[in-house]
């Protein structure tokens, strides 16, 4: 055999006449694909929430301030928009699915072995630059397992599927403090600095090890907190999915997101427990807004899907900027009592402005009359072809055409 038949048996790049129309799967045949891209999502749930532990570490050990501790979210966050809109975008439209779960998963584990000579030698710079690789191995990931989630099986039930999926994003989020709880706070600093490095390696190899160690410190208590309120947030997809079973998604997501705003309200402006109450609530009214914002913003895209969850996943990037601005305001409001109270006026209005796109979805015909559509298809449901699908298609593009804004051609 030669080099070049060795490489083209190997070829990551999908032939047409193996390709599988993943919308007529049926609930069963789309399981198993289903749960290996739902693994991928519990990795960038683990690695995110790891990244508010190392905030809080390095600004210990290495005594640096917040400006500076903020410099690993913005590496992290700051990645998503360089992977979805530019390689890994790219990849995906020319090599598929396969090979972008690939270099997302190569990038992910460069990122988590560079990282370990960082930590052993306490170089925050580099360490932000490992963290910015691995940002754009999660960038990659996401930007290719949200619309595969959302395409492989019925459409009608593409929010159920992806906000199932991103719920282990959620279980990764809870399992990180806790480790991070164990691994970092129960010990002094030096060896902190070297268990940290054995957790990166593990991360590389896909395979975590976690450790029991002694008595819970301040710190150690707000990792566990931190751990409840992502339970919480996991928690609220499954709960959220169960619902949209019976419940029209675009008008779960309404409601959802319509109860971030509210409770964030008193969260601002409570303190002590009933603030972090609010808070908590929170998070569980949040959790389903990104994946359904991912399946909704897909309806009727076609050929254009990829690029478009490209897009998409790029507003991922807004995590490197609310952060800055919120320790900006506060910091704008001196050091007394309420001006965390003041900064939490940032995350509401991105929430009240995210409303917009939620109104519009459930409201608007031109969106909505899509979203329903979709919502009623039989495909993969009960063995309906996409033929017998083309008139309720044509149906679709008519009624579209009747909303459509008048031009002056």
């Amino acid at each position: 055999m030669g080099v070049k038949e060795f490489f083209k048996r190997r070829s990551l790049r999908a032939k047409n006449d193996v390709r599988t129309n993943a919308a007529e799967m049926t609930l069963r045949e789309s399981l198993f694909p289903i749960v290996l891209v739902t693994t991928l999502f519990f990795l960038w749930g683990f690695s995110y929430s790891l990244l508010d532990i190392l905030n809080k570490h390095f600004q210990n050990v290495l005594h640096i301030n917040r400006a500076r501790s903020a410099g690993l979210q913005a590496a992290y966050f700051g990645a998503y928009p360089l992977a979805s809109l530019g390689h890994a975008a790219w990849i995906l439209r020319h090599w598929g699915y396969k090979a972008t779960f690939v270099w997302g998963l190569f990038l992910y584990g460069l990122g988590s072995i560079i990282a370990i000579p960082c930590i052993i030698n306490e170089s925050f710079g580099g360490f932000c630059a490992a963290i910015f690789i691995i940002g754009n191995g999660l960038g990659s990931l996401e930007t290719a397992a949200n619309p595969y989630i959302a395409v492989c099986g019925p459409p009608r039930y593409s929010e159920v599927r992806l906000n199932v999926s991103q719920a282990f994003n959620g279980i990764g989020t809870v399992v990180s403090p806790l480790i991070g709880a164990r691994v970092f706070f129960g010990f002094d600093d030096d060896r902190a600095l070297e268990n940290v490095q054995w957790v990166y390696l593990a991360i590389a190899a896909f395979v975590w090890d976690v450790r029991e160690t002694g008595a819970a410190s301040t710190d150690s208590r707000a990792s566990n907190l931190f751990a409840g309120a992502q339970g919480t947030f996991a928690a609220g997809r499954f709960i959220g999915a169960g619902i949209m079973h019976f419940v029209k998604p675009r008008k779960v997501f309404l409601v959802f997101l319509s109860c971030c705003s509210i409770f964030l309200i008193p969260a601002a402006i409570k303190t002590g427990t009933p603030g972090m109450a609010m808070l908590y609530l929170v998070l569980f009214f949040e959790s389903i807004c990104f994946p359904t914002i991912v399946a909704l913003g897909m309806r009727g895209l076609g050929r254009h899907s990829k690029r478009g969850s490209g897009f998409i996943v790029a507003g991922v990037s807004g995590g490197a900027c609310v952060p800055p601005l919120m320790g900006a305001v506060a910091d704008m409001h001196g050091k007394g009592g309420n001006n965390m109270g003041v900064a939490m006026t940032v995350p509401l209005a991105f929430m009240v402005a995210a409303t917009s796109y939620a109104v519009a979805v459930n409201f608007v015909p031109r969106y909505r009359d899509v979203a329903d559509a979709f919502t009623a298809t039989e495909v993969g449901v009960h063995n309906t072809s996409v033929d017998e699908e083309k008139v309720r298609a044509q149906s679709i593009e008519e009624t579209q055409m009747r909303n459509a804004a008048p031009t002056l051609s």
